[in-house]
């Protein structure tokens, strides 16, 4: 029982781990994408 526990508990870290990657490196590409963005819009001006 205590194994299935610490087996479970390792899958659920590197799952939330993964998508804490995930999420940081989609906010620096959407971050990216942005500043090209108003590059851009500024250049326009």
């Amino acid at each position: 029982m205590k194994n299935i526990f610490l087996r479970t508990t390792g899958l659920i870290m590197t799952g939330l781990i993964i998508a804490n990657l995930f999420v940081v490196i989609s906010g620096i590409v959407i971050s990216d994408e942005i500043n090209n963005f108003e590059k851009k819009t500024n250049s326009l001006n």
